[in-house]
């Protein structure tokens, strides 16, 4: 935990030199999905691809973010109405 934490940082601080470089990006996306970090993960990998659409680690990672993502639990599709309206109509 403590050596991704020090990479990150490391990374950041060579992205502020080098915003333009790919690798940075892919390998910071990279920590990220190690992390569990899908979010981070697909902003950084996508900065990367946008850079440099080859980039050969951040499409590696790409995918496996999307199978992650794909085996992540959805999120409810009941709307704010029906859930207010269950609400208000409990019985204590």
């Amino acid at each position: 935990m403590k050596k991704s934490t020090l990479a990150i940082q490391e990374l950041r601080g060579a992205l502020e030199h080098d915003p333009e470089n790919s690798e940075y990006h892919a390998l910071l996306g990279k920590i990220h999905l190690e992390k569990g970090l899908l979010g981070m993960a697909n902003i950084n990998l996508r900065q990367a691809l946008k850079l440099n659409p080859e980039e050969p680690l951040a499409l590696e990672c790409l995918e496996k973010l999307k199978a992650q993502a794909d085996n992540q639990p959805k999120p409810s599709h009941a709307d704010l109405g029906s859930r207010l309206i269950n609400f208000f109509n409990r019985k204590p």
